[in-house]
């Protein structure tokens, strides 16, 4: 694996080697500088992916370019950055970098775009939690320059392995290729 993932008793082992192998699929695909990789604390459904926040009392916003998604930081169980190496093979060193999800108005998020982050970045999140849950999900943004793309990803528990339940913004079929089971 090019980037090593953080797990604990919490953890379903399967489901951390199938995320494995997510990343290390998007990494190939899109070739990002830099790699935010966040492990939230349970599970997150696709209603997040492109979710910038509430305008006021009453409205929920989605928008492109990509934002961090309003995730509160008490969510958050571990981050970890990656910096590509300047020279082949490329390697993934780990770096430090401030959090990607701060306590802040949904207002003072839908102006914080992921480009001003890392302009050629690759911001992938996956749920904690799965050793006792039957559900896990993942969501990937990719930034180069003004070119963004997102998509999420639910993972179900069909005995010992992990199937694709419901996607948005990819295919079953792209990600099974990430997965590496095509």
């Amino acid at each position: 694996m090019l980037i090593d993932l953080t797990m604990d008793e919490l953890d379903d082992p399967t489901f951390v080697d199938v995320v494995g192998r997510v990343l290390d699929g998007a990494v190939r695909c899109y070739g990002p500088r830099q790699v935010y990789v966040i492990q939230l604390d349970n599970w997150f459904d696709h209603k997040w992916k492109s979710y910038a926040g509430r305008l006021g009392y009453c409205c929920n916003v989605w928008l492109d370019p990509l934002r961090p998604p309003p995730f509160s930081p008490n969510r958050v169980r571990s981050q970890a950055v990656y910096e590509r190496s300047a020279v082949e093979p490329f390697e993934f060193d780990r770096t430090k970098a401030p959090p990607l999800h701060v306590w802040q108005n949904s207002s003072d998020n839908s102006h914080r775009r992921l480009k001003a982050i890392s302009p050629a970045g690759l911001y992938f999140w996956y749920s904690g939690n799965t050793q006792k849950t039957d559900r896990g999900s993942v969501m990937v943004y990719s930034v180069q320059g003004d070119e963004n793309l997102g998509w999420y990803a639910s993972l179900l528990r069909d005995g010992d392995d992990w199937k694709i339940g419901r996607t948005k913004g990819i295919s079953p079929n792209e990600l099974r290729f990430f997965m590496g089971s095509d």
